[in-house]
């Protein structure tokens, strides 16, 4: 008997935001992800075809991308091997780093 091969994975993608983040922006990731009501927190599920790669950020609606604490922005990486849970992150977003120069 051959086992057979799986075509698709499931992505289930969650991630954490800013408390400042505001709540009526859409966020991105390569796909548009949902906003959990009561919670500073976005998430999607998506079926992917199995081995497929993708680079991105993560994003705002309003132009706006993830950095790190030095304001560089953040890119990463996905490959699709298996059905797995991705929890990220967001330690700051690129206009912070204009709001935190103004209030000096």
């Amino acid at each position: 008997m051959v086992k057979e091969l799986k075509e698709w994975v499931t992505l289930d993608l969650m991630v954490h935001v800013p408390p400042h983040t505001p709540e009526t922006v859409t966020l991105y990731a390569w796909f548009p992800l949902n906003k959990q009501p009561d919670a500073p927190v976005y998430s999607e599920r998506l079926e992917l075809p199995l081995h497929s790669e993708f680079v991105y950020q993560i994003s705002r609606a309003d132009g706006v991308a993830e950095t790190d604490q030095a304001g560089n922005p953040i890119v990463r990486h996905y490959r699709a091997e298996a059905d797995s849970r991705l929890e990220l992150t967001v330690e700051r977003w690129s206009n912070d780093i204009r709001e935190d120069e103004s209030s000096c």
